[in-house]
C-alpha cells in the first residue's frame, strides 16, 4: 500500500498523465483518419451514382474497434516501456497510429483517384453520345461503355 501512496505523491503521476494525454490525442487522430476515409468513400460513391447504405458506417465503426484493439496492444508495449528510464514517450502507440493513418491515407488517395476517374469519364462519354450519328457508331459506343464498367473491377 505504501508503494502506491508513494507513487501517487511523487512526480510520476504527472508523467503518467502526460503520457495518457499523448496516447489519447493519437487515438483521436486515428478516429479522425478513419472518418476522413469514410468521407472520401461516400464522395466516390456519389460520383459513381452508387446508392449509399448504412453498412459503410457500420464497417467504419467496426474498423475503429479493430484499430483500437491493435492500439491497446501497442499500449501494452508502452506500459512495459514506461519502466525504462529512456522510454520517455509512448513510442509504440505513436508508431501504431502512424501505421493506421498511413493505411487510411492510402485508402483516401485510392477513393479520390477513383472519384476523379469516374468524373473525368462522364464528359467524354456525353460528347460521344451527342456525336453518335449512325447505328454502327452507336453499337461501338455501347460496347465501349460496357467495357468501362468492367475494367475497373
Amino acid at each position: 500500500m505504501d508503494i502506491i501512496l508513494d507513487f501517487i505523491s511523487s512526480d510520476q503521476i504527472g508523467e503518467l498523465k502526460r503520457r495518457a494525454v499523448i496516447i489519447l490525442v493519437f487515438w483521436i487522430i486515428m478516429v479522425i483518419a478513419v472518418f476522413i476515409d469514410l468521407w472520401t468513400g461516400v464522395e466516390k460513391a456519389r460520383a459513381r451514382h452508387e446508392q449509399i447504405y448504412s453498412d459503410k458506417l457500420r464497417r467504419t465503426v467496426a474498423k475503429i474497434g479493430e484499430y483500437w484493439r491493435v492500439q491497446i496492444m501497442f499500449l501494452l508495449f508502452d506500459i512495459v516501456g514506461s519502466f525504462i528510464t529512456v522510454y520517455n514517450l509512448p513510442y509504440a502507440s505513436m508508431f501504431g497510429t502512424l501505421c493506421i493513418v498511413y493505411i487510411e491515407l492510402r485508402s483516401v488517395f485510392e477513393n479520390l483517384k477513383e472519384k476523379r476517374s469516374v468524373a473525368a469519364d462522364i464528359p467524354e462519354a456525353m460528347k460521344e453520345i451527342i456525336n453518335c450519328k449512325d447505328i454502327e457508331k452507336a453499337k461501338e459506343l455501347i460496347e465501349k461503355l460496357k467495357g468501362v464498367g468492367n475494367e475497373k473491377k
